[in-house]
């Protein structure tokens, strides 16, 4: 029998000791005064023999009435009088309880086996494609320098609060809790040790592994809108401080190609540039490693958020100062049209590889208000390759969501651009369509959350926003990412961002 996940009962040797232990992570006062090693409290579940002879040795009153004691026992003795086959079969049963009775002196460590089943259902939840650390989990928490860092509560919270969340497990929630504010202390006083970051020491790859782990956190288990996207900007801040030179090889590389996503998004909804958007974070850190399509196409979307303050001034100069604002709005399609031919070039040079009947659907979704399934399957078209196609292509309906949307406020045909709009947002709708019916662990569970939004704030037709919500909601309740489709902001509700 297991007891309850998520209490403790002291460390090992406070309980061989029959002494109080005060759980303190990661050694406890007792072992650190009598100089023991301390392998910490034991968390989550264990087992616990609860066998017939413990029954009765413990609980004597509930194994049943007096008079049916009493029967037994005359059974018994019954038994031994006759010599009965009987009796040698009681025994043999008897010998084979005792044989399979569970150990009570010593219980095996099932932290490891609980985080592993987490572990299983995060990364799954995940595309290795666009974030190729996901899979090095295992590694950073057998790597890091000791039980108390920051990554190892971070992993331990995030991956819990994705497994309860699934798995409707609110005591696994509040385990998860504990553990992220444990993890935030730890964050907090390690970043005092270290004023200049070196991409050399460990603690550095820790710590940023550790506010990536903590954005994931907070799109799981919200406790603030943007706790998410102040985790995902202390990440880039720590990497910023790196320079480009230090986010050239191993884990660091890794992260930051991650972290380019998070930086347009984070971008976007802070309506200000990305520091990744410069020439010097657009070559050196792929000397190394060189860029995939992705990274490609992100080098042009890192660049869009640089527009928004544009848009935004020409729309408060319109009546004010209507010069200033119509050379601002010459400035704004000029800059819009360079990325939108940039984007077709893209388009033009890997899409084939990535998704070989894009052209087709398009053109099946361009007379459509709001997607209609039957109308793509009536042009006989292959859906995707695989998730990540998906994913990758409706990143790049998000890029043409966001340039047309440029085009249309400079008012450059707006009618035919938000045509041109709405067909972006069904092929994203479209994407998120395919991956619902390849199942919730199928890895773009966190990656198609941001084009969804995009089709929420952006789009310009009223019934295709809320189709977008509606499938948005679906899609957080699915997968356990009910709080980052909803409560993070921003929110499907908000269109300050149109």
């Amino acid at each position: 029998m297991g007891r309850n996940a998520g209490r403790s009962r002291g460390c090992r040797n406070c309980i061989k000791r029959h002494i109080k232990c005060d759980e303190t992570l990661p050694e406890c006062v007792e072992c650190q005064s009598s100089g023991r090693e301390c392998d910490g409290p034991k968390q989550g579940a264990f087992f616990v023999d609860m066998t017939v002879d413990v029954q009765q040795k413990v609980h004597p009153a509930r194994v049943g009435s007096h008079k049916e004691a009493q029967r037994r026992k005359r059974q018994v003795v019954n038994n031994k009088a006759c010599g009965t086959a009987k009796s040698t079969g009681a025994s043999a049963e008897r010998s084979l309880v005792v044989k399979f009775r569970l150990p009570n002196s010593y219980q095996p460590e099932k932290g490891d086996i609980f985080q592993q089943l987490y572990l299983a259902h995060f990364i799954s939840a995940q595309d290795e494609s666009a974030h190729s650390w996901i899979s090095q989990l295992p590694v950073i928490l057998e790597k890091s320098l000791c039980g108390s860092s920051p990554e190892i509560f971070a992993v331990r919270a995030t991956t819990m609060a994705l497994y309860g969340r699934m798995s409707g497990s609110k005591q696994v929630e509040l385990d998860a809790s504990n553990w992220y504010a444990m993890g935030l202390e730890s964050q907090r006083k390690n970043l005092f040790k270290f004023a200049k970051p070196d991409p050399t020491c460990t603690f550095i790859t820790g710590a940023v592994c550790a506010a990536i782990m903590f954005a994931s956190f907070e799109s799981i288990i919200s406790t603030s809108p943007f706790g998410w996207l102040q985790h995902f900007r202390a990440a880039e801040k720590m990497l910023s401080a790196l320079g480009p030179a230090g986010c050239q090889k191993g884990l660091l590389n890794k992260f930051f190609r991650s972290m380019r996503v998070a930086s347009f998004s984070t971008s976007l909804t802070l309506d200000e540039p990305s520091v990744f958007a410069s020439e010097n974070w657009l070559t050196i850190p792929f000397d190394c490693h060189p860029k995939e399509p992705l990274d490609r196409l992100l080098d042009i979307l890192l660049q869009l958020p640089s527009a928004i303050r544009d848009r935004n001034d020409m729309r408060s100069l319109i009546f004010s100062e209507p010069e200033r604002a119509q050379a601002i709005r010459r400035h704004l399609a000029n800059t819009a049209l360079t990325w939108k031919t940039s984007l077709h070039r893209f388009w033009d040079s890997e899409g084939f590889d990535i998704d070989p009947q894009y052209a087709i659907r398009l053109h099946a979704l361009q007379p459509l208000d709001v997607f209609i399934p039957s109308v793509i399957e009536a042009e006989g078209s292959v859906p995707f390759l695989n998730a990540f196609s998906a994913y990758v292509t409706s990143m790049y309906d998000v890029g043409n969501i966001i340039v047309l949307g440029y085009l249309a406020a400079a008012s450059l045909g707006s009618g035919l651009l938000k045509k041109e709009m709405i067909a972006h947002g069904n092929s994203i709708l479209l994407s998120a369509s395919y991956q619902e019916e390849q199942g919730s662990l199928n890895g773009g569970s966190f990656s198609m959350i941001f084009p969804l939004k995009i089709v929420c704030l952006l789009s310009p037709s009223e019934a295709q926003r809320a189709m977008a919500r509606d499938v948005i909601l679906n899609w957080g309740t699915n997968r356990g990412l009910t709080d980052i489709c909803t409560v993070a902001a921003p929110t499907y509700q908000d269109r300050s961002h149109g």
